[in-house]
């Protein structure tokens, strides 16, 4: 890993994101997104944009 070295990088394999270390609060919220990735995990379809979202129009 030639390129870590030269930019001064450290290389963390196991590294896992504050956000990912922080319990699940099992918020309406998050449930509701992680009904959402699974859907997609299992089907390869993406949900459907809200009617009320930005890019609906």
């Amino acid at each position: 890993m030639q390129h870590l070295r030269n930019t001064g990088a450290k290389r963390r394999p196991w590294h896992t994101p504050r956000h990912a270390r922080a319990p699940f609060s099992e918020g309406e919220r998050h449930v509701r997104r992680i009904e959402m990735l699974s859907d997609y995990e299992r089907t390869g379809k993406l949900p459907q944009i809200p009617v009320h979202h930005p890019q609906q129009d």
